[in-house]
């Protein structure tokens, strides 16, 4: 997942960088680095963004329109 995904998925479900670090279990800050593309993604964090990604529609975790 590249660096602008993760965080056009934030903005889509509407989450500050703060909420969605905490939903996945990181620091805001080594979050922020993910989403500016300055550090690696690492492969477990990848997965739960991706799991997001898949649940959100389904499961109405996104921002309602």
């Amino acid at each position: 997942m590249k660096p602008e995904q993760i965080k056009s998925e934030r903005s889509r479900l509407g989450l500050t960088i703060n909420q969605m670090a905490d939903l996945i279990g990181v620091s805001p800050r080594a979050y922020s680095y993910y989403e500016a593309g300055q550090r690696k993604i690492p492969a477990t964090v990848e997965k739960l963004l991706a799991v997001l990604a898949r649940l959100d529609d389904k499961n109405g975790l996104g921002k309602s329109e």
